[in-house]
């Protein structure tokens, strides 16, 4: 009898707590969210905690290294309104507001950062933030020293080789915001026209922001990703990522005009689209092809001039020398314009046109043939040989006996001795160049010695003629730009 008795008092307890979780009681998210840092108030979206307002870890620009502690969160915000930062460990919550060192900042003439104003310094437990215009913000946190930036998306823009500003910004490659809502924004440009090229998303003009200056620690305000075509013309940017060197390529069969549109959402967060509206007509080869690169500090001051390839408008070459691990990348202007390197793996040093930088190993001479046509790059050992007059008249194309000598180590690249007197003739060739149609004649490529200097041909009429006498060799110094005979 008292274990029924009991047993009817265990009932009715369990039967009043069932009834006391009521539909009309409801859970409080704050009560039951997983551990992390969150944006919660009125000025967002989020009046309780909630995960899709959570920061999520972040790498540090400087090295693309994560750091424990650092993350970030794009997040609508509201004017005049408050919100704060809220870290749930457990069952703790703290609530942080601005610290006494929290300040605007009007940022200008910052490598690679905005130019405009920010907020940016510490923050503590107690009082709320506030936002002085209504819009989209990238805020980024650290917590080990308790820093914070809460940094305005002025714009988000399209840029890249394959943008008509290249990589700077223009009001053709500028998304502007729409109407300001806290669920969801939209940047929009519409009519851009996008050529073979690479290019990636950044906001309000900048690479980056810097978060602490000891250590150096920064935000990454640029996007990458995989270009994924969602219906015919119509294109997503999928696997996100931020900062890092890897670009986004447009292939030549995707050329076109373009409505661009960069999204916030509270389920989204930052989606990129791309919807083709029209062709373009060819764009022609340029005139010029110049080469910069970690030999030139990365600089337009004094790149590289490419020699065109005569009766070839598509065909540029250079014979060039390296230094260990040197890298370079190729433009139709001396600036981050239309600016090109090459794709995969090579084939008897040949690639595929493309956005990464060309690398090579060891230090010398090499010789750089790109062909716009075939969209083919090759970078190889340096092919020059005497023709005519000075090989008994013989005119092969390049005959072994022909050939210059390569001395890396010196610098210089050096003919066989005359064979006979008479006018001298010079050229360079390289598997690529034979491979175009019709291929690169030896005269299409050549050059000559005038006045200590290398002169070439390029797409101008026959030259200058320079008489040698036999036994004397020609000693080429291309890093240079000089010539002797002796």
């Amino acid at each position: 009898m008292k274990t029924l008795k009991f047993l009817s008092l265990w009932l009715l307890a369990l039967s009043v707590a069932f009834t006391s979780c009521d539909k009309d009681d409801p859970i409080d998210l704050d009560d039951i969210v997983e551990d992390g840092m969150y944006i919660k108030g009125e000025a967002s979206a989020f009046d309780k905690l909630n995960t899709k307002a959570i920061f999520k870890p972040a790498p540090n620009e400087v090295d693309g290294a994560l750091r424990s502690g650092f993350m970030d969160i794009y997040i609508a915000l509201e004017q005049g309104k408050t919100f704060n930062i809220v870290e749930v460990a457990g069952t703790t919550q703290k609530v942080y507001g601005p610290a006494s060192t929290f300040q605007t900042v009007n940022q200008a003439d910052v490598a690679d950062q905005m130019t405009g104003a920010l907020q940016m310094g510490g923050y503590q437990e107690g009082g709320s933030f506030t936002v002085p215009t209504s819009g989209l913000y990238h805020i980024a946190i650290d917590k080990e020293t308790k820093k914070v930036v809460i940094m305005p998306v002025t714009h988000w823009a399209i840029i890249g080789s394959a943008t008509p500003a290249g990589w700077g910004e223009s009001d053709k490659t500028k998304m502007m915001p729409g109407t300001f809502a806290k669920d969801t924004m939209s940047f929009q440009i519409t009519n851009v026209e996008l050529r073979a090229g690479d290019f990636k998303f950044r906001h309000s003009g900048a690479w980056k922001q810097t978060v602490l200056t000891e250590p150096d620690v920064k935000m990454n305000t640029n996007y990458k990703g995989t270009l994924t075509e969602t219906a015919a013309g119509s294109y997503k940017l999928t696997d996100l990522a931020v900062g890092g060197m890897d670009n986004i390529a447009l292939a030549k069969a995707r050329e076109g005009k373009y409505t661009v549109t960069a999204t916030w959402g509270t389920n989204s967060g930052m989606q990129f689209t791309l919807k083709k509206t029209g062709d373009v007509e060819a764009a022609p080869f340029p005139e010029n092809l110049y080469i910069t690169g970690s030999d030139y500090s990365w600089s337009w001051d004094a790149p590289t001039t490419m020699i065109p390839v005569h009766s070839h408008p598509h065909a540029f070459w250079a014979i060039i020398y390296c230094s260990a691990n040197a890298e370079f990348k190729f433009s139709p202007a001396k600036a981050w314009a239309g600016d090109f390197g090459i794709n995969g793996n090579p084939t008897n040093g040949i690639y595929a046109k493309g956005g990464s930088n060309i690398k090579v190993t060891d230090a010398g001479y090499y010789m750089v043939y790109v062909d716009l046509k075939a969209e083919k790059i090759s970078v190889t050992a340096p092919e020059v040989y005497l023709i005519g007059p000075t090989m008994n008249n013989a005119w092969d194309y390049a005959m072994p006996t022909a050939k210059f000598t390569v001395d890396n180590t010196a610098k210089t690249v050096t003919s066989p001795a005359f064979a006979a007197a008479g006018e001298l003739r010079m050229y360079a060739t390289c598997a690529l160049s034979q491979q175009d149609t019709p291929k690169a004649d030896w005269w299409q490529m050549e050059f000559i010695i005038l006045d200590g200097k290398i002169a070439y041909r390029g797409i101008g009429g026959d030259q200058t003629r320079v008489s040698v006498t036999a036994g004397k060799k020609a000693v080429l110094n291309f890093q240079a730009g000089t010539g002797v005979i002796q």
